[in-house]
């Protein structure tokens, strides 16, 4: 601390990720400036993960900020469960798609994407109650706000950059039930932190677009070897349903 006031103590009040005051307490800093103090993260107000921010503030002017990123937790005070900094890779699009997470109190063992359910699907090995905090590509998928085009629009097949649409929430189930999370993002990723119990397998993330399992040249493909059906069975009376 610089420009020290006698007997003037420092208030330490910390904040979690949805901005609820969850911690406050005052000391004396020593003679040089210097001031340290412990906060257990213990207690029903300790379980939210996400981005945590502290707020050191001494008389009227002085305050100083830092964040940091809390995994969440049941409350209680628990040693040794492993922290997991990892990414997966998935193959979408014809493309490869790096997936950068954080898994406290588990395993991830899969990570699929679902395009005709706008999904991405993770499995997990649940050993304790935890947390993940996935950082999605935007270019891999999204949640936007639908464009409101007139009906004279549509008509008229306006189209619309998805990137330049605000952006929307994420819907996040785990085994099928919505559950609560919460995000920082920027231009590029979505970073969203997800709470999870030790019974939990599979994780949901639903957006508004994402990009297609297959590639153009594997539609390309796909569309040709329909084609190719669609022409045989014209030749020799193929029929794919019965003939009564």
């Amino acid at each position: 601390m610089r420009q020290l006031e006698n007997e003037t103590a420092i208030t330490i009040r910390v904040f979690n990720s949805i901005k609820n005051l969850i911690s406050i307490g005052q000391f004396i800093p020593t003679s040089s400036g210097g001031f340290s103090d412990t906060i257990k993260a213990n207690g029903p107000l300790w379980t939210q993960a996400g981005n945590y921010t502290v707020i050191a503030q001494y008389g009227r002017y002085q305050n100083a900020t830092a964040t940091f990123h809390y995994s969440g937790g049941n409350g209680q005070i628990i040693t040794n469960i492993p922290v997991i900094k990892d990414s997966f890779q998935i193959n979408a699009g014809g493309q490869t798609y790096s997936v950068p997470y954080i898994i406290k109190g588990g395993t991830v063992k899969s990570m699929d994407i679902y395009a005709d359910k706008l999904a991405l699907e993770i499995t997990i090995a649940a050993t304790s109650d935890g947390s993940i905090t996935v950082d999605l590509p935007r270019t891999l998928m999204d949640a936007k706000v639908q464009a409101n085009l007139t009906a004279d629009e549509k008509l008229a097949g306006v189209k619309i950059n998805p990137s330049t649409l605000p952006d929307d929430k994420f819907i996040i189930m785990i085994n099928g039930a919505p559950v609560q999370f919460t995000e920082t993002k920027d231009i590029n990723t979505r970073d969203l932190s997800i709470p999870f119990h030790a019974s939990d397998t599979k994780i949901d993330i639903i957006g508004t677009q994402i990009v297609p399992e297959f590639g153009p040249i594997a539609a390309l493909v796909l569309a040709i070897a329909i084609i190719s059906i669609i022409v045989v069975s014209a030749k020799t009376g193929l029929r794919f349903m019965p003939k009564y």
